[in-house]
């Protein structure tokens, strides 16, 4: 799919991978909405100030009144949605326990972000992804789900169904003309 001029939202894209990926893609001549709970305006306007389209926009994956805001403020700059890169998640701020002390707070704290957020942003999206012709939906993994670390169950265990999701959505989406992948 060539990149330029297509219209991409990276979530948690306000540092790390996120951040790295938005600046991919802008490389590549997307124009970039960058949506995370800190940080995406500022890094938007970091990535302007090189030449970029970007915009960015203060979302939370959790929220869906974030995600209709978001996804508002990229059709309004930008005309639409072509690409959504599913990278919010929990990773640094998950408690690590062993199985029988892992709270059941913490495992649906870490799903609500890393499984259901992905489900709400992809859901609220897929109207655009659909006028797109060709949208693109990638999913972040991670090769977690194939070494298990100790103590990171409910983490390797979201990345599990998003592997899984990613699968599902790939078929039903496909029928739109929107390919879905994941990227461990």
């Amino acid at each position: 799919m060539p990149l330029r001029g297509k219209v991409a939202l990276v979530t948690g894209a306000g540092s790390g991978i996120g951040l790295d990926l938005a600046r991919g893609l802008a490389e590549c001549g997307c124009r970039v909405v960058l949506g995370d709970v800190r940080g995406a305006p500022g890094a938007a306007e970091a990535l302007r100030t090189q030449g970029h389209e970007a915009l960015g926009a203060v979302m939370d994956v959790t929220r869906d009144d974030d995600i209709a805001a978001t996804l508002q403020a990229a059709q309004q700059a930008f005309g639409g949605l072509d690409v959504l890169v599913n990278n919010a998640g929990l990773f640094t701020t998950i408690s690590r326990a062993p199985f029988e002390d892992l709270s059941l707070e913490e495992w649906e704290r870490v799903f609500a972000v890393n499984v259901t957020g992905v489900f709400r942003v992809a859901r609220a999206a897929l109207p655009l992804l659909k006028a797109s012709g060709a949208g693109r939906i990638v999913n972040i993994t991670s090769a977690t789900v194939h070494s298990a670390p100790p103590n990171m169950l409910h983490y390797v265990a979201t990345k599990g169904a998003l592997t899984a999701m990613t699968r599902s959505m790939a078929r039903e989406l496909g029928a739109y003309g929107i390919t879905v992948n994941a990227i461990a």
